[in-house]
């Protein structure tokens, strides 16, 4: 309801509240990032950047279309850090009074969350390592750090016909994998 009676009357204090409400949240649930955006990808509330890469401006016209989107992994170079950003609409009103205000932007670093995780998962290993990939033409990108190739999060692609990379093996659902080459 703030929401949309500051959309409504632009009124400062409002402003102030959504505000406090969301930079309180932020702090409590360790997002990095709320914000409230329009379709087009401009910010409601606050004065920050409006720029956003566009996989990110794909995915917010996904959920204005009134779908949940979770976006793919990617470097934000302002932050220097990576971000997992779930994009979500909101709506005020019920039934044929719904009406799309906007959509809600939730960002968190993946060095503050998913790297440590996939450091201990399924447990802390001298030897062996969670590797996350994502297929990008003939390549596999690498999405996350390394042991011995801490650089590598979303800039080391790999071949992704090699024979003997496990990585390129799982992608061509290869099951029965008993041994193979790493990354180095």
């Amino acid at each position: 309801d703030l929401l949309r009676y500051w959309l409504d009357r632009h009124d400062p204090a409002t402003r102030r509240a959504l505000l406090d409400a969301l930079a309180q949240e932020q702090h409590w649930s360790g997002l990095s990032e709320i914000r409230f955006l329009d379709i087009s990808g401009q910010p409601l509330l606050d004065d920050g950047p409006a720029e956003l890469p566009p996989q990110t401006l794909a995915a917010l016209h996904r959920a204005a279309a009134g779908e949940t989107v979770m976006d793919d992994l990617q470097h934000d170079p302002v932050s220097g850090s990576n971000l997992l950003s779930l994009l979500s609409p909101l709506y005020y009103g019920a039934g044929k009074e719904r009406r799309l205000l906007g959509v809600a932007l939730f960002r968190i670093r993946a060095e503050d969350s998913l790297y440590p995780y996939l450091d201990s998962w399924p447990m802390a290993s001298g030897s062996g390592e969670t590797v996350l990939i994502r297929l990008e033409g003939v390549k596999l990108l690498v999405l996350n750090p390394l042991r011995h190739a801490p650089q590598a999060a979303l800039r080391m692609r790999l071949p992704a016909n090699s024979p003997d990379l496990p990585a390129a093996q799982a992608l061509r659902g290869e099951t029965d994998v008993p041994a193979g080459r790493d990354y180095r």
